[in-house]
């Protein structure tokens, strides 16, 4: 490993965490890639976060002697019931230093309990907010500014065309759910909440595609859309 600041080789380990936060830090007149990744970026930084949390459990696991597990209150309570250790089974104690532990929530509790006890209840719930479209805060939207390709919805109509066969012959089997079904869709054209397109035409259309759910014990029913059907360019209605 060499020192960036002086070029010098060392043998100095960095965490996992302290390593994928030098990836992720925002730097001037430098292009960070990963940030520009859009939703690769976010399965990324999932499953680094899955990494760092399995490095810090796996120190965890294979230190419990370093961390003194056996001298925790609940340890010793727990051989006083049963009357022998070996008898517990293998267990790894969390420290209360790992959040979200029991032992990281049981001190929150204590603390609250302690506040409260020495300077009484809470009169004031005091929340914070701030305009997302502030210069301060857009000005460091540098990356997420920028729609990157395929952010708009292209045509559809041929990724749906299968699913829109299907729903049909379920339909033709079962007669009085196609009525109703005719009914709601004639109800949202009246309503003007959306419209037929014609088979001809040559325009890049987004086809949202959908189906009848009836309940046997109820007497509605309803049409469910599926916003999340990918168009040309794989971006969804979600996506949007």
């Amino acid at each position: 490993m060499v020192n960036p600041t002086t070029g010098e080789e060392t043998n100095k380990k960095v965490s996992s965490m302290n390593f994928y936060a030098y990836r992720l830090m925002i730097r001037l007149d430098v292009d960070n890639h990963l940030l520009r990744y859009r939703r690769l970026f976010q399965q990324y930084c999932v499953d680094m976060y899955v990494e760092v949390e399995t490095e810090r459990l796996n120190f965890i696991r294979f230190n419990q002697s370093k961390l003194r597990s056996g001298e925790y209150i609940h340890m010793r309570d727990a051989i006083a019931t049963e009357g022998h250790a070996a008898s517990i089974g293998c267990l790894t104690i969390l420290p209360a230093t790992y959040v979200g532990s029991p032992r990281h929530m049981h001190e929150y509790a204590q603390d609250a309990m302690t506040y409260v006890r020495n300077y009484g209840r809470p009169d004031l719930f005091i929340t914070f907010t701030c305009n997302p479209k502030c210069p301060e805060i857009t000005s460091l939207h540098e990356y997420s500014s920028k729609r990157s390709h395929g952010s708009e919805l292209a045509s559809s109509r041929s990724f749906n065309l299968a699913q829109s066969l299907r729903n049909e012959q379920r339909l033709k089997r079962d007669p009085p759910l196609k009525a109703r079904y005719h009914s709601v869709i004639q109800e949202y054209l009246d309503l003007g909440h959306m419209a037929e397109v014609p088979l001809t035409s040559s325009s890049a259309t987004y086809n949202l595609p959908h189906h009848a759910v009836l309940k046997p014990e109820g007497t509605t029913t309803k049409v469910v859309f599926n916003a999340s059907s990918p168009s040309a360019n794989g971006t969804s209605l979600n996506d949007i």
